[in-house]
């Protein structure tokens, strides 16, 4: 099989020096190729349907799917057709990873998994994709917010987003360690957050 050919998507375009979170909501098309990050990219699929090519997979993919995408991961989503008529809308919250865990160090109360930590960058460690099943809708009404907030930019929005960053890794979290459920993968030991880029 031929490898793909991925270009890498640089952080400076995204990134000023003051905020380091960048959202979006992007109507998925054809032009754009398959791809990796010099940053973390959470996506969220917001409207239609369509496919995420992810690594050496191809998933279907719908409203209320969530994808944690480490750096360097490659991928690309694509709507079911260019002719469907139904859109393929995806959310993205991307962030560099160092200068959110320095914001957020000394939370009150922040502590996740060494699972949510790895997989957010947040720790050091070499974590693969997850995708996450955002059944209940929690995780649509977030992005939304956090789209919102994020371009009208209102008084006191930096630390508006720093707050939505804590709600989103709180809600991976939970999502991979459900209540009364078995973690996969990495011992639930909770760690705080940032100790490693401090």
């Amino acid at each position: 099989m031929a490898r793909r050919l991925v270009e890498r998507t640089p952080a400076r375009i995204f990134f000023d020096d003051e905020v380091p979170y960048f959202v979006n909501r992007v109507e998925e098309s054809y032009e754009l190729y398959f791809h990796e990050h010099e940053f973390t990219e959470i996506c969220y699929v917001g409207e239609g349907s369509g496919f995420h090519y992810i690594e050496e997979e191809t998933l279907p993919v719908n409203r209320g799917d969530l994808f944690v995408l480490p750096v360097g991961a490659s991928h690309v989503f694509r709507p079911r057709s260019a002719k469907s008529g139904e859109p393929l809308v995806v959310y993205n919250f991307i962030y560099m990873a160092d200068r959110a865990a320095r914001a957020l160090h000394g939370y009150p109360d922040l502590q996740l998994s060494a699972e949510t930590l790895q997989l957010t960058n947040l720790a050091p460690g070499r974590p693969a994709w997850r995708h996450i099943r955002d059944a209940g809708g929690d995780c649509h009404a977030y992005f939304t917010k956090a789209y919102r907030e994020f371009h009208q930019r209102q008084a006191g929005f930096l630390p508006r987003m720093h707050a939505l960053f804590v709600l989103l890794l709180t809600e991976i979290d939970r999502h991979l360690h459900p209540p009364g459920g078995t973690a996969q993968g990495l011992p639930h030991a909770l760690l705080p957050i940032g100790d490693h880029f401090t």
